[in-house]
């Protein structure tokens, strides 16, 4: 299985696509980014227009992901892509408090919240 965050276009070697920890949080934790996620059940508008998945055309039922200042969307369809529109800003006002700690990284977050292609489709009122 490939690792879902990493670049394997034009047959060169994987490179990861989030930035390395600072030089202080390095020291504690060398090889685990700082990982944060928001479920959001509505629309993403950040300038107006809905965010619209380029796989499924769905346009709710979002995670937000924000990796160190990286800020990611994924689908419940398991797309996932870097909206330029949405900021750290917009991820932090939504943001309230820790609610879990993973230890198993991206996958173990897919899987417990339901973005893991299981619910592909699946939409709540």
């Amino acid at each position: 299985m490939t690792e879902p965050h990493q670049d394997h276009s034009h047959n060169e070697p994987p490179t990861y696509r989030y930035p390395h920890l600072p030089p202080a949080a390095a020291a504690h934790r060398p090889t685990v980014p700082a990982i944060r996620t928001i479920y959001h059940r509505d629309a993403l508008t950040p300038r107006g227009i809905a965010i619209t998945c380029a796989r499924c055309h769905g346009q709710r039922n979002w995670l937000l992901i924000c990796i160190n200042s990286a800020l990611f969307v994924r689908c419940r369809c398991t797309h996932e892509f870097r909206e330029p529109d949405l900021t750290l800003a917009d991820f932090n006002a939504l943001f309230t408090h820790i609610e879990r700690v993973y230890e198993g990284g991206l996958e173990e977050i897919y899987r417990s919240t339901g973005f893991d292609g299981l619910l592909a489709g699946a939409e709540w009122d």
